[in-house]
């Protein structure tokens, strides 16, 4: 399994060595290993790896219009899987999520 998650501004993704409670921790692309907390980790997925899910979701990104986005979200906060739904459809996949996320 891996993770889809921010940190410092930055959306990464990584492998998920093991879960605690509170926390996960990841091992990155460059080996590099990392601990989490568990509601910093905004989507799991299991599949493709972490650098080629990455890639792909912003490729898809950068086919999306910010600016058409913000006119189309709610006003009020709202979870961003929750707008994939209204942007993809029901069946919006943890990659269409992602991309929405970066976009």
């Amino acid at each position: 399994m891996y993770c889809f998650f921010e940190d410092a501004g930055h959306y990464r993704a990584g492998r998920i060595l093991s879960k605690a409670d509170t926390s996960l921790q990841l091992e990155l692309q460059s080996g590099r290993r990392v601990k989490i907390k568990q509601a910093a980790c905004l989507l799991e997925f299991s599949g493709p790896e972490a650098e080629a899910f990455l890639a792909q979701a912003q490729s898809q990104a950068e086919a999306l219009d910010p600016d058409f986005l913000w006119q189309c979200a709610p006003q009020d906060d709202f979870a961003f899987t929750d707008f994939a739904q209204e942007v993809y459809g029901a069946g919006a996949s943890v990659l269409d999520q992602a991309s929405l996320a970066l976009a």
